[in-house]
């Protein structure tokens, strides 16, 4: 198009009173929805912690990848309201870069789920924001 060629746009008019729905505008939602977050604590002293107690990997008691991905799966369940012991939930292209070790009588586990993409994060913030 030339620079000489009038512009259309003066010409054209768009009535906004009416508001159309999608399907798209589900999805744009639901990828734009924040983040959903959990803080577990472990406890040296709870139950719980006597099973993993354990669980040592080079002289480190750390938490068992299956506790780890119990936490994004409880996200889950709790955002969608589902029954946890119907409802089974299947991960994919899981990608563990580290490991989680318990120093302390409590250690706070971080766990970030994104809704959008169902992608989650767990890290550490004892050990500087460690990631799994």
């Amino acid at each position: 198009v030339s620079r000489g060629t009038p512009s259309l746009a003066p010409l054209v008019t768009w009535d906004h009173t009416d508001n159309w729905f999608t399907e798209f505008s589900g999805i744009i939602k639901m990828m734009t929805e924040e983040k959903s977050e959990l803080s577990a604590v472990v406890d040296d002293s709870s139950e719980e912690f006597k099973l993993w107690s354990e669980h040592v990997v080079e002289n480190e008691v750390i938490l068992p990848l299956a506790q780890l991905l119990s936490y994004p799966w409880k996200i889950i369940i709790d955002t969608k309201g589902l029954d946890s012991k119907q409802e089974a939930i299947q991960m994919e292209d899981v990608v563990v870069t580290g490991r989680i070790p318990v120093k302390s009588s409590k250690e706070s586990v971080e766990v970030s789920l994104f809704r959008g993409s169902h992608h989650f994060e767990v890290y550490q913030e004892s050990e500087g924001g460690q990631l799994l």
